[in-house]
């Protein structure tokens, strides 16, 4: 009988490049269909699951109900609820508290100004941004155990 060490010796070794990537299931909020669907399809090739939404209010009350996610990418300037409200909203929500959650933006001098103004501290992505920038992002808030929290 074999042990799992003399087991585990007999499988091949996958190199780097090839090590399966963590599948996770995104919801993207932005009311911009083009946009959207561009992070979308970036997403879709990282081998990500993705849902959509178009605002920040309709972002709150997915993520109210019984649904569940790894990881919300939303955008800053949406009708309804901007998604700097939206995640200050999911800071201050103990659920939700812990999701990790970043803004991209085409206006980061606005976000900024709003972070200040508002006293909300968020992650966030300029656009435009290259994939190894996203999925930087990603690793980084996904595999973390720190989750920024709202003043």
């Amino acid at each position: 009988m074999e042990t799992l060490g003399e087991q585990e010796k007999k499988q091949p070794q996958k190199p780097l490049g090839e090590i399966e990537r963590i599948k996770l299931r995104i919801l993207v909020a932005d009311d911009n269909p083009l946009v959207r669907d561009m992070l979308v399809l970036l997403l879709q090739s990282m081998g990500h699951i993705v849902d959509v939404i178009d605002d920040g209010q309709k972002l709150l009350a997915k993520l109210n109900s019984e649904y569940s996610c790894d990881l919300v990418i939303t955008d800053f300037e949406m009708p309804n609820i901007d998604g700097l409200e939206a995640f200050k909203i999911i800071r201050e929500t103990e659920k939700l508290r812990k999701l990790p959650v970043f803004i991209v933006t085409g206006n980061s001098v606005r976000l900024e100004k709003e972070m200040e103004k508002r006293g909300v501290i968020a992650p966030y992505l300029a656009k435009p941004y290259t994939t190894n920038a996203l999925s930087a992002k990603i690793k980084e808030l996904t595999q973390s155990e720190t989750v920024l929290l709202a003043k």
